[in-house]
């Protein structure tokens, strides 16, 4: 999507990250299960990751680079 961006813009200047999940609603978080966990981990902070990476070096410097992350509600409830 970054060279897509790039080719048809000719630069990238804003990058928005809306992706995210949250746990079973409800569970409590002594409750969830280590594989739900790391679902959710995979999910909000590695893809936040790898977006950043091809995102940020397509960005021109020095000019103001912005990238905005928007997550889903609470992942877990105590």
């Amino acid at each position: 999507m970054v060279a897509a961006t790039i080719d048809r813009f000719g630069a990238l200047h804003l990058a928005v990250n809306n992706a995210g999940i949250t746990g079973d609603h409800g569970v409590p978080l002594a409750e969830t299960e280590i594989e739900a966990w790391q679902r959710i981990l995979a999910t909000n902070l590695s893809g936040i990751f790898y977006s950043m990476k091809y995102e940020t070096p397509a960005m021109p410097a020095p000019v103001c680079r912005a990238n905005v992350h928007v997550t889903p509600g609470p992942v877990a409830v105590g």
